[in-house]
């Protein structure tokens, strides 16, 4: 399950930052999605750190575009 939330993470992170939401029309949209990245990474982070556990760091695949 942790490695699958990080992927997530991940993959809309690269979503948010090289497809879909570009120009300044898109902007609140893109800025409310990296606030919850942001929450869900510190929130899951403090969560692994209470059970001990190490960081997962998980492979993305290279898109090339």
């Amino acid at each position: 399950m942790r490695r699958c939330l990080w992927h997530s993470v991940k993959w809309g992170e690269e979503i948010m930052n090289r497809f879909y939401l570009k120009g300044p029309r898109k902007l609140p949209v893109k800025l409310m999605l990296k606030l919850f990245l942001r929450y869900v990474r510190w929130k899951v982070r403090s969560y692994e750190e209470k059970m001990g556990w190490k960081p997962l760091t998980v492979e993305a695949p290279v898109i090339r575009a």
